[in-house]
């Protein structure tokens, strides 16, 4: 009785254990998706907002084309970005102080 006891008691835990491993796995992932910071090569709303937020800043250049809304982060997004705030990726920070989420 006392090793079935013993046996159940080590299931529990193991299984305790890989339960919580995931838990943490799975916790951990959430955050990285995020979409923070929004960086070359990032895609998603997040990203289609910020050009809309730059074509919206550079809506009476006669020199830039419109940046195609695309959600896809590229070169040119990265230019414009760098030319429009001095920064290569953008921060969660960044992104709420420049009050983009209005255009998402």
């Amino acid at each position: 009785m006392k090793k079935e006891v013993k046996s159940i008691l080590i299931g529990a835990s193991i299984l305790l254990v890989l339960g919580l491993t995931l838990g943490f796995a799975l916790k951990k992932k959430g955050k990285a998706n995020s979409g923070f910071p929004l960086q070359k090569g990032s895609t998603g709303a997040k990203v289609k907002a910020l050009q809309t937020y730059l074509n919206d800043k550079n809506k009476n250049s006669d020199i830039l084309e419109p940046l195609e809304t695309d959600g896809i982060f590229g070169a040119l997004t990265g230019s414009r970005l760098a030319a429009a705030e001095g920064v290569t990726t953008l921060s969660e920070k960044k992104y709420k102080e420049l009050n983009i989420k209005k255009y998402e």
